[in-house]
């Protein structure tokens, strides 16, 4: 009896050694990185832009949950007194912003509720170019995943894809997903099927039209649907005789004008606010972009 519980004993103490080795490491590397951050402080450190974080799966491995937000939130002030000293936010060195993405996305790792990552992520990665919006989207999808409420996230997601990574499609899946969402405005679901006739599914665009009709009972908002409902179904005509076209002769027409009279009676004119784009073999049907007026000389 004596040996089994002086047994038990030492594997209740090795076990309780185990536990908390983890936080430990995980302490002493916290306070090594605070240590390196102070000794670098001041004016100078702040013009040498943020720092890489600790690996973020050590953090997690040796954290209890607390300590998990904790970091979040320390790193999410460094981000931000870093961000504040940069001397042109719309020109920050590549360097600055490959530690900010790592920022970010240890951050939303560690706290994935940190609502306030997700705001940052976009006001500063998403404007320096296609790459750095490409992480800034990964980092919103782990918010998307952990904050399943929250219409901002996925609105950001979809605004990059249109707008920074040129993915209308991708774009479209996004306003979709957040037209959905309880309490999503009307125009979400017209803004993604817009997106899906600019990406070229010219179909999904018009069952999405068509699916809100059936829900809004706002005159302004039926006309309005009604009308994108009549472009959409031309625009369709012209896709459906595209595939007449190429189901008989196993190629696509080099111009639309090949489809009439033939294929088409004519090619339906999409009023003054879409145009039919023809990039062989897809047709799209976009908004017409605004003629800007040359600004009227002084006399």
């Amino acid at each position: 009896m004596n040996a089994g519980t002086s047994t038990d004993s030492a594997g209740r103490a090795g076990l309780k050694r185990r536990q908390w080795r983890a936080p430990a490491a995980a302490a002493l590397l916290l306070a090594a990185w605070l240590l390196a951050f102070a000794r670098h402080g001041g004016g100078a450190a702040i013009e040498r832009g943020p720092s890489f974080p600790p690996p973020t799966s050590l953090l997690e491995a040796g954290s209890l949950g607390f300590l998990r937000q904790l970091f979040a939130e320390m790193l999410f002030v460094e981000s931000a007194v870093h961000y504040g000293a940069e001397a042109d936010p719309w020109r920050i060195p590549p360097r600055h912003l490959d530690a900010y993405a790592a920022l970010f996305r240890v951050m939303a790792r560690l706290h994935p509720r940190l609502l306030d990552v997700y705001y940052r992520v976009e006001g500063v990665l998403t404007w320096q170019g296609e790459r750095y919006a490409r992480e800034a989207n990964a980092v919103l999808r782990i918010g998307r995943r952990a904050l399943p409420d929250e219409i901002v996230i996925p609105f950001f997601i979809g605004f990059n894809d249109f707008r920074f990574l040129h993915q209308p499609l991708k774009a479209a899946d996004a306003f979709e997903e957040a037209a959905r969402m309880p309490e999503a405005p009307g125009w979400f679901g017209h803004l993604a099927a817009i997106l899906r006739g600019r990406g070229g599914d010219i179909r999904g665009g018009l069952l999405l039209l068509q699916a809100r009709l059936r829900t809004t009972s706002d005159a302004g908002e039926r006309e309005r649907l009604q009308r994108d409902i009549r472009v959409y179904k031309d625009a369709l005509r012209v896709q459906l005789a595209l595939e007449r076209f190429h189901a008989h002769t196993g190629r696509y027409p080099t111009a639309l004008s090949e489809l009439a009279p033939t294929w088409l009676a004519r090619i339906p004119d999409m009023g003054g606010k879409y145009e039919l784009v023809y990039q062989p073999p897809r047709l799209s049907l976009r908004p017409k972009e605004p003629r800007h007026r040359a600004p009227r000389q002084r006399r």
